[in-house]
């Protein structure tokens, strides 16, 4: 191809027309999204409480099967330790109760042995008749004392019975075994002790497993279009009654000489659970401030810079934007000084809706004749600024009929 071939394709591609796409496509698009697309936010926190309730109660069944497990263990561990111990005393006082059954007892005294055998004999019978057990359950030991000499006596008070001179004390071993007494029964086993006697108490259910509950969901925000929802302003320009629908409410007044404009935005209430976020009444909000620079000189936000979008507007909430305008002298009545314009999408039918404001100059109020809410709005602004002096906005606020804001402005002065 030849470049004046070249040059000529490409004079005809620039000069032909670019298509566009029709007017309104974007909206339409949006308009035939599906309702159940939209976020609803009760649905989802409810879907959420039932997660955590039932996260909670797996949790709380596990740790009470760990802690019956651990205490069934334990009782059972203590159990057979008790039986362990008891066993070998019982058979060494059964077997010791039989042999002195079948020994006849002794008619007379034994000739009395040679000094040695009687001391090993002596010896044999106190280690025989003194045994040692260790109570492993209260981890002390026992020792039986005083036997020998029980054993002893016992064949004196038999000859003394008889008539019969009693014997000497190096009674004989054989002697004394023959006069021995039946070895007395063991004494009854000890209950159990109680759970509370090992350390460690007994364990309910309603003790160990409290009720799980889901803490109550907060997802109402803090801030809209930028400002914080918790100020002051925001208290004291509340407006006097929830509004129907979303509702766009714009006021320009003068205070010393000074033009404020007052922007508010006010959503109707939702129905929601107690204790519940309130549901959004609006979504995809677009906030637009046009400011005529013909008539206003400058303008300055007074509560800080405002956002001009908002992912949602809440049910039952109200945001005031307050500006401090300057405006040009020799203006007409007629002319514009600013034109607000709200653009939301409606939770429940979903369409885009807009609502439209213009303030003229015909329609900045003086302060006498001022709305109760833009004045609450600007003294409390005007406290927090210190904008004017606290006396001058206190008496201003009582001349209005404001006592809650003088009440404010007089703790801010303390």
């Amino acid at each position: 191809m030849s470049p004046n071939r070249k040059a000529e394709l490409q004079r005809k591609l620039a000069m032909a027309p670019i298509p566009k796409p029709p007017a309104g496509l974007a909206d339409r698009i949006k308009s035939e999204i599906p309702k159940h697309l939209l976020v609803d936010t009760e649905k989802e926190r409810r879907r959420l409480s039932q997660a955590v309730y039932f996260n909670m109660r797996v949790a709380a069944s596990i740790l009470l099967l760990i802690s019956s497990v651990y205490l069934a263990l334990h009782v059972l561990s203590r159990s057979e330790s008790r039986h362990e111990m008891a066993a070998p005393v019982a058979a060494k006082e059964k077997a010791a109760a039989q042999i002195a059954a079948a020994q006849p007892a002794a008619s007379a005294p034994a000739p009395k042995p040679a000094a040695p055998q009687l001391a090993a004999a002596r010896e044999q019978e106190r280690q025989a008749a003194a045994p040692r057990e260790r109570d492993e359950a209260n981890d002390r030991v026992i020792v039986a004392e005083g036997k020998t000499e029980q054993l002893a006596a016992e064949p004196r008070r038999d000859a003394a019975a008889a008539g019969g001179a009693a014997p000497p004390a190096t009674t004989a071993p054989t002697a004394v075994a023959q006069a021995a007494p039946p070895a007395p029964m063991p004494p009854p086993a000890a209950p159990a002790p109680a759970p509370e006697e090992y350390g460690y108490a007994t364990v309910s259910k309603s003790s160990v497993v409290a009720e799980a509950r889901a803490a109550d969901l907060n997802l109402a925000p803090s801030t809209l279009f930028g400002v914080s929802l918790k100020s002051a302003v925001q208290q004291f320009a509340a407006p006097p009654s929830t509004p129907p629908r979303v509702q766009l409410d714009v006021e320009a007044t003068t205070i010393d000489d000074r033009p404020t404009l007052r922007i508010s935005i006010d959503t109707p209430e939702r129905s929601h659970p107690a204790g519940g976020s309130n549901p959004p009444a609006a979504a995809d909000a677009r906030l637009e401030i046009a400011f005529n620079p013909e008539t206003v000189a400058s303008q300055r936000p007074l509560i800080g810079p405002i956002a001009s979008s908002a992912p949602a507007l809440p049910s039952s909430e109200s945001v005031t934007a307050l500006y401090g305008l300057e405006l040009k002298p020799d203006l007409g009545r007629r002319d514009v000084i600013a034109t607000v314009r709200l653009k939301y999408r409606d939770v429940s039918s979903g369409k885009q809706r807009v609502i439209e404001r213009t303030i003229r100059v015909s329609d900045v109020r003086t302060w006498e004749h001022a709305s109760r809410r833009t004045k609450g709005a600007i003294l409390a602004e005007a406290v927090t600024s210190k904008q004017l002096p606290i006396d001058d906005i206190i008496a201003r606020a009582n001349a209005a009929g404001l006592s809650d804001v003088a009440a404010y402005a007089q703790q801010q002065k303390r």
